[in-house]
């Protein structure tokens, strides 16, 4: 105890001396909250603020407010722990102003360093805090100025780097700002505007502190450039900025308006001096105040004289009286206030063809007067040439209309108008063209109701296709003595540059003559019809009987055989040689006679169309008919080749039949002492199997190759050849039967090739 006193008197005795050589006010505790001592000027300020009287002895807590006591025995607890502590004290004043205190508390430490209290200053900062205030105001100000303008600002140090730009330079350029500050002046700097920039640059550091006007082209992020305005100002010498600081603001749609407005100038100026066409104004006194080249060289061309502006249109020297007082009228006319046009004529002279020309005379006005008029004139002499021909097209047009016997109509889609030319309306359908244009939808009317719907319905299609210019109906129409007409309308859409139909021009003809021919035709058509089927029932009967009788014929074939072979066996040894040859001839012609049958009866079974179909493996079919020539190909040591060969749709019987006569055939004729060598091979096409059986017999004269195929047509004699002649008529029958056809490739003592096809889709069942 008798320690902290001691720390305790002499801490005071060196507050005293504190208190005498500082104005800062400041008050001094003991752990216990005890004050201990306090200089005047705190003393003085705690009476003026608080209006107490600061006593030593008592606790510091006793002066706190009561809802600060708690907050301040902490803060205290937290400095004796060793802590320094700071604090603002706010005190509001009567004329509603306040004080602005720092407060501050230190632990307070004896020679030894231990803390023995708190030390606890109060500066009156009321001023600084204002001054702060206002600074801080005034900087938040200018940066939501800054920020939120649509001027750009950017500053670069010496040597071109960026050090800071404002939003809006990013919101116009679209780098981020982190961009913007990596980036050298020159980088974003339009080629072009590079030199005249430098020059600005280096004018701002000749000038130190004064605005160098610049407009330049920048570049964007996205590669596009812009024009921007503004000043460029040294400050690299003003303390606090340091910099070349840029204002500048986006004028690129200005520029760009401006320079577009000027080259719609000089368009313009381009154009009225490039045209031949005649563009001049004349003021009040008919004295000239512009006029474009071709103007001023007419005039040079007919006068001889450049006439300039200000100089008199209607000079004498000009032209002569007469011409002098038709212009004058021409412009007191215009001076009138409409505008106007005219056509004027110029006869042939010895520098120039006979001209017409058009000329629009346009009175100009200041505040109500007339101060100008404006004229144009072009020379119209090929318009005028061409409508001449336009004229005399048309009355060749109107005479062609006579003479021909059609209803000619031109009909405006959009005005619903139709005008009719010539004759035919009359002379087809007995109305007149004056009646037909007196009557509302006149020819719509008289189209039989039957037709009406489909007219307009295909009509529609076709007027609505763009692509399309033709539209081709045949309908009724009733005529004037109220029968009906058959009518072929052709008529062509005439449209506009977006595909719409404005206009049909077109020629209605009476087909009735050709609509009754075609009708009997069908009716013809059905009688032939008719009459084929009659024919096909009487060939269908022909056939059966042909089959009944060739099978009835064998019989009796069969008793004269017989009984001739008995008669042979019974009297062989009565009979002579002679008789004995007789009954030979007469048995071998009974034979071919009864082979002649059998064919007839297959080649009238192969001419029916209906067939049993069944899917054919033609390897397999081809074995059994090889089979079936077996003896003939061993008698004759014949080789026969075949390839691999396709499965098709067809009747198997009737395909065997073929390959076993064709390949019977080529056994058949053969030249002696050659070894038959028989080729078969298929190929297929996109609707047909082909296939062909070649040999190296006799060959065929190219004469009979039709001839082969018909019925009972043989080019050797039985002696040479056995056969009936009916062989490869079958064949023929057959395969036509099967959607084909067979032919005959062939040179004498080569050879022979047969063709025939089969289709892969068989149009029977």
């Amino acid at each position: 105890m008798a320690k902290t006193n001691t720390s305790l008197t002499s801490l005071r005795q060196k507050l005293e001396l504190l208190k005498l050589n500082t104005e800062e006010p400041f008050v001094l505790i003991d752990t216990n909250l005890t004050i201990i001592s306090f200089n005047d000027k705190f003393k003085q300020q705690y009476i003026k603020y608080f209006g107490i009287e600061f006593v030593k002895g008592e606790n510091i807590l006793s002066y706190a407010l009561p809802d600060r006591a708690e907050e301040l025995k902490k803060t205290y607890q937290e400095v004796f722990e060793g802590n320094t502590k700071e604090a603002l004290l706010e005190i509001p004043l009567a004329n509603n102003t306040k004080r602005i205190f720092s407060i501050k508390y230190k632990p307070a430490l004896n020679e030894k360093r231990k803390i023995i209290g708190a030390f606890i200053s109060a500066i009156d900062i009321s001023e600084q805090k204002i001054a702060q205030d206002k600074l801080k105001t005034s900087e938040i100000r200018f940066r939501s100025l800054i920020e939120n303008s649509s001027d750009m600002l950017t500053l670069m140090n010496d040597l071109g780097d960026m050090i800071y730009v404002s939003p809006a330079v990013v919101r116009t350029y679209g780098y981020s700002i982190e961009e913007n500050l990596n980036l050298n002046t020159k980088d974003i700097i339009h080629p072009e505007d590079l030199e005249t920039a430098l020059k600005q640059l280096n004018r701002a550091f000749e000038n130190p502190g004064i605005p160098i006007p610049s407009i330049i082209r920048n570049r964007k992020k996205d590669g596009t450039y812009i024009w921007v305005e503004g000043f460029i100002t040294n400050f690299l010498h003003l303390e606090g900025v340091n910099a070349i600081v840029s204002n500048f603001r986006d004028v690129d749609e200005r520029v760009n308006a401006e320079k577009q407005k000027e080259f719609e100038r000089r368009d313009k100026e381009a154009l009225i001096n490039s045209t031949d066409d005649l563009i001049w104004s004349v003021n009040r006194e008919f004295k000239l105040v512009a006029g474009n080249k071709a103007f001023i060289k007419t005039i040079l061309g007919t006068t001889g004289k450049i006439i300039r502006p200000g100089d008199n249109v209607l000079q004498k020297d000009f032209y002569s009286d007469n011409k002098i007082n038709l212009w004058r009228e021409l412009y007191a006319r215009a001076l009138d206030g409409k505008p106007y046009k005219t056509e004027l004529f110029e006869p042939s002279s010895k520098t120039r063809n006979a001209t017409w020309f058009e000329i629009n005379f346009n009175p100009i006005f200041d505040e109500n007067e007339i101060v100008l008029i404006a004229c144009y004139c072009k020379d119209i002499t090929q318009r005028k040439l061409a409508e001449e021909n336009i004229k005399i097209a048309k009355e060749r047009y109107d005479i062609v209309a006579k003479a021909t016997n059609d209803a000619i109509y031109d009909w405006n889609l959009q005005t619903n108008e139709v005008i009719r030319t010539g004759d035919g309306l009359q002379v087809l359908f007995g109305y007149t063209n004056e009646e037909a244009d007196k009557e509302k939808d006149f020819w719509e009317k008289r189209i039989h109701p039957d037709d009406l719907q489909d007219v307009k319905n295909k009509l529609k299609i076709k007027l609505e296709t763009q692509n399309n210019y033709y539209c081709n109906q045949e309908y009724r129409f009733k005529k004037a003595d109220d029968t009906y007409a058959f009518v072929y309308d052709k008529g062509y859409i005439i449209r506009d540059a977006n595909g719409k139909a404005i206009r049909m021009i077109g020629a209605t003809q009476d087909i009735t003559h050709r609509i009754e021919t075609e009708i009997l035709l069908k009716k013809l058509n059905a009688n032939l019809e008719k009459r084929a089927e009659e024919l096909s029932i009487s060939n269908s009967e022909l056939e059966q009987f042909a089959y009944i009788a060739s099978h009835d014929l064998q019989e009796p074939l069969r008793m004269i055989t017989s009984f001739l072979n008995l008669l042979g066996v019974k009297y062989k040894d009565q009979l002579d040689d002679k008789a004995k040859q007789y009954i030979h001839f007469a048995t071998d012609g009974a034979v071919r006679m009864r082979k002649i049958i059998l064919d007839l009866l297959e080649y009238s079974v192969a001419g029916k169309k209906t067939y049993e179909t069944e899917s054919i493996n033609i390897n397999e079919l081809l074995y059994e008919s090889i089979q079936l020539n077996r003896k003939a190909i061993e008698e004759k040591n014949a080789l026969i080749e075949w390839g691999d060969l396709p499965i098709i749709n067809g009747n198997t019987t009737s395909l065997q039949q073929v390959f076993q006569n064709l390949i019977a055939n080529a056994l058949k004729y053969q030249k002696p002492d050659v070894k038959p060598v028989i080729t078969i091979n298929a190929s297929e096409t996109p609707t047909h199997w082909q296939f062909s059986i070649a040999d190296n017999g006799i060959g065929i004269d190219p004469r009979f190759f039709d001839k082969i195929f018909i019925v009972f047509q043989r080019l050797h004699n039985k002696d040479e050849y056995s056969g009936t002649g009916l062989g490869l008529a079958i064949c023929k029958k057959i395969v036509e039967n099967h959607g084909g056809k067979i032919w005959v490739e062939s040179e004498l003592e080569k050879g022979s090739t047969f063709y025939f096809t089969i289709a892969k889709q068989l149009n029977y069942i």
